[in-house]
């Protein structure tokens, strides 16, 4: 009983810091020291399963729809103590799933006045505070 316990605390101990215990693909960084600096660059090599992880809490700009086909699993959100903002270009809805399994955490969504934010046409997203301003 006292090992079950034990797992059942570990479990809740990485729930609580924000790390998924059962994720899986890897943590692509953007932000200044991050291993990408635009959203653009982190969303073109993305693969299922793969996290998109804001370090700064700055404001990151997208030109276009950000297209989610055939990656299922993905995440985007920023980092622990951390609060970014994607700001999509005049006009540009933010993302456009077609693909299982898809959360925003964590972010604030700008799309400057289009109708969708997130425009899905598989598996309704996942969002956990995020904020999503048009």
């Amino acid at each position: 009983m006292a090992g079950n316990l034990s797992t059942w605390l570990f479990a809740g101990l990485i729930g609580s810091v924000g790390i998924a215990p059962w994720a899986s693909g890897s943590i692509l960084t953007v932000g200044a020291s991050g291993t990408y600096t635009t959203i653009a660059d982190a969303w073109a090599a993305a693969a299922s399963g793969d996290t998109i992880r804001f370090i700064d809490s700055g404001t990151y700009t997208s030109s276009a729809t950000l297209n989610l086909n055939s990656k299922s699993n993905l995440t985007v959100e920023s980092a622990l103590g951390q609060r970014a903002t994607i700001d999509f270009a005049s006009g540009t809805a933010g993302f456009y799933v077609n693909a299982d399994g898809f959360t925003v955490q964590n972010l604030n969504l700008n799309t400057q006045g289009a109708a969708d934010s997130i425009i899905t046409a598989a598996s309704p997203p996942v969002g956990n505070n995020a904020t999503i301003t048009n």
